[in-house]
């Protein structure tokens, strides 16, 4: 028997309305005594109702609505009931003490949707997938969410996991029966299977670069000599005037992030100090923290002002080994060649940030940048742990084939292959450590 656990499942603050959540085999037990209909006697299933929350002693708490989700057809598989009441905190907390006061606990983070996964009704992509729509911030990130939360990646995954099980049958039935001399021809066929395999694992994984960065977000840098004109930029960048913008060199002293979204996918732009030698002690700081922000970054934009030599600090954020954009500002006051030092493979763009010349470009190679040479599939992993378990179920794929070539037994190359099918079974949660399990819901929000 499943205890009955009850939260707030709304956003704190105000708002039209709040829901309260409980789910548990005595939901309705507990539903029955905080809640009193108007009109009808009883709850029916799946019907919302309108009546009162009542606290312990009977006193009305708000008017409300009510319904009751009779397993199995619920959230959560098992009883689920969500009361509404009117928005913001102090009603929806009094019908939270309420429910605990009659029977029920209160929930932990992403307990709700933990039960779902523990009851079969999603896996643990779906899982977190769910908190990937509720935290999208761009449309092209909810829709890759709502790809995941459908089940296609689940799907691909089974699939997968079902022919490296056909190919491990295969395997042992041609062990246990060695008398049919089937194991050259079976070898081959395995060979065959793992070719195909690894195919349809590297597409996954060419997909997972691109992928998450739509989902967690890019982090741009934006990184030069002071005055260089970063500050303008960012300010160019996401249109308004946010960074403050002056002709006294090293103004910035602190680290300025914003956002945007850049072809669907959202962006964090830092502004950050001017990158020279200062005697300045706070100035120095800024510095410091600026040359940790392009180490923290994805994409760093290198603004050089082509009225002025490329420094040492600048050839320094070159060798970096980070993406960089080569940025040419202050095209307004002429232009000027690209310096030798700069590799033929970064990408250069001349702007003008003061007058938006070129900005628009700047962000089309911003997308293209970051996209690489990566693009989007049908099916696409959002996580980075989705991705270590396609590399790892690759290196035993590729184990059992080296296995199968130098002539080894081939029970050993079958080890491998239970290994590969293992991997990905961390994905979707088969076979998922518990702790791996717990420390993903633990980053669930409060009745979800």
């Amino acid at each position: 028997m499943s205890e009955v656990i009850a939260a707030i499942s709304t956003a704190q603050g105000a708002g039209g309305i709040a829901i309260v959540r409980l789910s548990g085999d005595e939901t309705q037990s507990v539903l029955e005594k905080v809640f009193r209909p108007a009109g009808r006697k009883i709850v029916i299933d799946h019907m919302m109702t309108y009546g009162h929350a009542v606290d312990r002693e009977g006193a009305v708490i708000d008017e409300v609505m009510a319904v009751l989700f009779k397993a199995p057809r619920s959230y959560t598989r098992e009883d689920v009931a969500e009361i509404h009441c009117h928005g913001g905190s102090i009603q929806a907390e009094r019908i939270l003490i309420a429910c605990i006061s009659a029977g029920a606990r209160l929930a932990q983070p992403g307990e709700f949707t933990l039960r779902a996964f523990r009851n079969g009704r999603i896996d643990l992509s779906q899982a977190e997938a769910i908190m990937r729509v509720i935290s999208a911030s761009s449309q092209r990130a909810a829709q890759l969410s709502q790809q995941q939360l459908s089940g296609a990646l689940s799907k691909k995954i089974i699939h997968l996991q079902d022919r490296l099980l056909d190919m491990t049958a295969s395997v042992e039935a041609t062990v246990d029966y060695p008398e049919d001399d089937l194991e050259e021809q079976t070898a081959r066929r395995i060979l065959l299977g793992i070719d195909e395999l690894e195919e349809e694992l590297c597409a996954l994984l060419s997909s997972s670069r691109y992928a998450r960065h739509i989902t967690n977000g890019v982090r741009i840098c934006i990184a030069g000599a002071p005055n260089a004109g970063k500050s303008s930029l960012l300010n160019a960048l996401i249109g308004k005037d946010r960074a403050i913008v002056t002709e006294v060199a090293g103004t910035t002293r602190d680290v300025l992030t914003e956002s945007m979204v850049i072809d669907g996918m959202p962006l964090l732009i830092s502004d950050t100090a001017g990158l020279r030698v200062s005697g300045d002690r706070i100035e120095r700081i800024g510095v410091e923290l600026a040359q940790k922000e392009i180490e923290n970054s994805d994409v760093v934009l290198l603004v050089w002002d082509m009225g002025k030599p490329l420094l040492e600090r600048d050839r320094e954020v070159l060798r970096a080994g980070k993406p960089v954009i080569f940025v040419k500002n202050k095209a307004d006051a002429g232009s000027a060649p690209t310096p030798d030092e700069i590799p033929g493979d970064i990408p250069a763009i001349e702007i003008s940030a003061l007058t938006g010349d070129g900005v628009e470009e700047l962000k089309r190679l911003i997308a293209s940048t970051v996209r690489g040479s990566d693009a989007l599939l049908d099916i696409n992993l959002t996580e980075q742990r989705h991705a270590d378990a396609v590399e790892e179920a690759l290196v035993y794929l590729r184990g059992s084939r080296e296995a199968i070539q130098a002539g080894m037994p081939l029970d050993i190359a079958a080890l491998d292959l239970k290994n590969a099918w293992s991997a990905l079974g961390t994905i979707t949660g088969v076979s998922a450590p518990d702790e791996l399990i717990t420390r993903i819901f633990s980053n669930f929000c409060l009745g979800k």
